[in-house]
């Protein structure tokens, strides 16, 4: 061949060589013998490549881990991704190809499959969707191979079924053969639940023999414990917790309840002094089983009262105990005459007169157990008809609001004459004008004219009607500066209540007193006598 010119060859040593030409001539054919050496060829060597995963067989789009040893730089595919490691999430089984270079430029491939197994294909549902708080929701999942949990609750297996009482979003998670899971939530609203009350009337303690009625709000229907009976009211009579169901108008429930409490009443008797009295006598009845009493006639109040019938009365009690129930009893007081002489008097009291006749109640007034009708205690005196004029006779009794006060006198006066003296706690003692012949019935009457009075002491009210002075505090048959005296202390001190020195009987010790007794003070107002 001609100088210079060589025939190309292309190498792939597998180390480093050097490599020698020998020339042959291509017109004589002739080699010589002399061997020309060529410059060394360097073999680089390529990287070892090594791979691992972290995991090589996965659930579609769960991460692994790709590694590779023995390069200097790596270069994955797909995805083009570079490092020793990488992350991966593949969809699919797919081959990933790792391409190590080493410092020397030199690179060496390698290949890791990664297995994907697919997510459950998640088919579920939840019925119903809406509901009242409590009550039951099917929870269903329907794609066959795989098994279902179900949060909250932790449950297992479909159907499940739950009752939830306030909104709740439930989570089931589906699970492969292979071990691969996919999540689906539901949520499960509320209806609104009736706001259930009661109310009762009159009260939740009732008495026996008495009802209440309980009514409920807060929804349309209503069924009531014990009993099963509906609508919104229930009238009861016994001791009992009664519940009631209250539903609105998209069915949902709500319960409240009431205690109804049956207090017993009291048994109600009395004791007496004495049942049967003689016309002018008194008698005093007591009531049992109770804490508090009124007695009729008269609304009087007291566990004790005295009484003193004109006439055969039966007295109704009506007793009270602590829880407030009531009940009655009767007590009959026979009236015999008893061959008693009967004095009927009627006076009128100046400070206590409300006009037409009438007084006021002033022992109510002054806190007194005492009914509408009595106005104060008096006591009425039968005196000799001739000098000294001893008392031989008294009576102390209420002198009703009318100016009546009916006395009881022995038999023995019948057929005498006597003064009738009138005698209260702060008037002036007032004796009638003349003597007055006494039988089993009599009356005197002072009020209706000014001369009834002995020496006519009395004040004229107006329209045919006359009254006792009163003022004088003291008893001491005359109205001055000492009745002044206990006036004024009553009046400093704001007494109130059952005070002589209240001479108008309005319950108070005040300047009206004062006006009363100013005016018989200044008249020199006084007792008059035989």
């Amino acid at each position: 061949m001609p100088i210079g010119l060589l025939n190309p060859q292309t190498l792939t040593p597998a180390a480093s060589t050097t490599y020698y030409a020998q020339v042959t001539s291509d017109i004589t054919g002739c080699t010589n013998p002399t061997r020309v050496p060529t410059n060394p060829i360097v073999v680089l060597p390529v990287p070892s490549l090594t791979t691992s995963a972290s995991a090589s067989i996965i659930c579609a789009g769960t991460p692994t881990t790709l590694s590779c040893t023995g390069a200097n730089t790596y270069t994955w595919q797909p995805g083009s991704l570079t490092g020793s490691s990488v992350i991966v999430s593949p969809l699919t089984t797919t081959i990933y190809t790792v391409t190590g270079t080493s410092v020397n430029g030199c690179t060496k491939t390698a290949t890791i499959t990664i297995t994907v197994n697919p997510l459950p294909v998640i088919s579920g549902s939840a019925s119903p969707s809406i509901v009242c708080p409590g009550a039951p929701v099917t929870l269903t999942g329907t794609t066959p191979g795989v098994t279902w949990n179900w949060q909250p609750g932790n449950l297992s297996g479909s159907p499940v079924v739950v009752n939830p009482v306030v909104q709740t979003t439930y989570t089931v998670t589906a699970t492969s053969a292979q071990g691969c899971t996919k999540s689906q939530t539901f949520v499960i609203l509320m209806h609104p639940t009736p706001s259930a009350s009661t109310t009762v009337s009159p009260s939740s303690a009732i008495c026996a023999g008495q009802s209440a009625t309980i009514t409920a709000t807060g929804g349309v229907s209503y069924l009531w414990m014990p009993g099963s009976t509906t609508g919104n009211t229930r009238v009861v009579n016994t001791a009992a917790t009664y519940t009631v169901t209250v539903t609105n108008a998209l069915g949902c429930t709500a319960t409240a309840t009431r205690v109804i409490t049956v207090n017993p009443t009291p048994t109600v008797g009395t004791t007496i002094t004495n049942a049967n009295i003689c016309l002018g006598a008194s008698t005093t009845m007591t009531g049992t089983g109770a804490l508090t009493y009124i007695w009729q006639p008269g609304s009087l109040t007291g566990t004790s009262v005295t009484v003193s019938p004109a006439s055969t009365t039966t007295y109704t009690i009506t007793g009270t105990n602590a829880s407030g129930c009531t009940n009655t009893s009767t007590r009959l007081v026979t009236v015999s005459p008893c061959g008693n002489s009967q004095l009927t008097v009627k006076v009128l009291h100046q400070g206590y007169y409300n006009g037409a006749g009438f007084m006021g109640s002033v022992l109510q007034n002054q806190g007194q157990p005492n009914g509408p009708s009595d106005c104060d205690t008096v006591e009425i005196r039968l005196y000799n008809a001739s000098a000294p004029y001893a008392m031989a006779h008294s009576y102390t009794g209420v002198l009703q609001t009318n100016g009546d006060v009916v006395c009881s006198f022995p038999p023995a006066v019948n057929g005498l004459s006597y003064y009738i003296g009138v005698r209260h706690r702060n008037a002036i003692e007032t004796w009638s004008n003349n003597p007055v012949l006494m039988s089993a019935l009599t009356t005197y009457n002072f009020s209706n004219a000014l001369n009834k009075a002995y020496g006519s002491n009395q004040i004229s009210l107006g329209g045919g009607f006359f009254a006792i002075f009163n003022g004088d505090i003291n008893q001491d048959g005359v109205v001055d500066g000492l009745d002044y005296n206990d006036w004024e202390t009553d009046n400093n001190n704001f007494a109130g209540g059952y005070y002589s020195s209240d001479l108008n009987g309005d319950g108070i010790v005040d300047g009206l007193d004062f006006l009363i007794w100013e005016d018989n003070n200044n008249n020199f107002v006084g007792i008059i006598t035989p």
